[in-house]
């Protein structure tokens, strides 16, 4: 998004975020007197840079710093999910300041691990997080780059999305990643047959992104928790870009033993070899 030289609002989609994916990009321009009145204070400030620049922008807030990235390492695991109840805990949309920073603190509180999938612009943002991720024991996935419907792209641009992402996570912890979760969770033929990684859905879905509005339509303001929904190797996918860590997974009430293991033999989400 950018204000033009009267006072609009531009904003630029990339192919497929809105229209059909054969249309190409899209520009959308928003009048001045259209935008202004939904401006915040920083808003309307940017707004008059283009029309009285200035060789400083007052963004209105102390400048604050980011909370230090954990330091945490791989704890040993030696939990056998043949013999006891495991689920796999995934985390979509990171990573994210400052949720996943605090979430790995509580990963590692309770010995537990867990596959982040990531998109690309977020790792490009915040690499020092995804190395933390990694460095604890967690396994880093791929979400795309900037989560859009992948069913609605070309095969060049499924594959586009999903490559900028895998470049971008093993230039941060140094392993490319071999999974991918498709956002939505729309796949289709040509989704799969677009890259090599493997395609890994969910069993539970925490909805954790739906909670404001769960929240205006029931009288005790929660949605059904995960923990009532779960089953034995059940996959759990909370979501972190820009949202606060799903209640579920919070750990001021663990009753769930929280094991993500990764034997030899089987990848603990797909049930297949592992790649390479």
């Amino acid at each position: 998004m950018a204000f033009t030289g009267d006072g609009g609002l531009r904003v630029s989609f990339d192919c497929g975020e809105v229209g059909p994916s054969g249309a190409g990009a899209y520009m959308v321009t928003v009048p001045k007197k259209t935008v202004t009145p939904w401006l915040s204070g920083f808003g309307k400030r940017a707004q008059q840079q283009p029309l009285t620049p200035s060789r400083s922008l007052d963004l209105g807030t102390a400048d604050v710093p980011e909370p230090a990235v954990p330091s945490h390492t791989a704890s040993d695991d030696d939990t056998d999910c043949k013999k006891v109840k495991c689920v796999a805990l995934t985390f979509d949309d990171g990573p994210a300041v400052p949720e996943t920073a605090t979430l790995l603190t509580y990963l590692a509180q309770y010995k537990a691990r867990a596959t982040f999938f990531t998109t690309g612009q977020n790792v490009a943002a915040h690499p020092d997080l995804v190395r933390a991720a990694a460095r604890a024991g967690n396994e880093i996935g791929n979400h795309s780059w900037n989560h859009p419907d992948l069913t609605k792209l070309t095969p060049e641009q499924i594959a586009s999305r999903l490559n900028r992402t895998n470049t971008a996570v093993k230039a941060a912890p140094g392993q490319e990643p071999t999974l991918f979760r498709p956002p939505y969770g729309a796949i289709n033929t040509q989704v799969r047959a677009a890259t090599r990684l493997s395609p890994v859905l969910w069993d539970v879905d925490t909805e954790d992104w739906e909670y404001p509005r769960r929240r205006q339509g029931r009288p005790d303001g929660h949605g059904q928790d995960a923990g009532q929904r779960r089953r034995p190797d059940a996959r759990h996918p909370p979501h972190l870009g820009g949202r606060r860590p799903s209640d579920p997974a919070h750990p001021d009430r663990p009753r769930l033993p929280l094991r993500h293991r990764q034997p030899p033999a089987r990848h603990p989400l797909t049930g297949r070899p592992p790649a390479g």
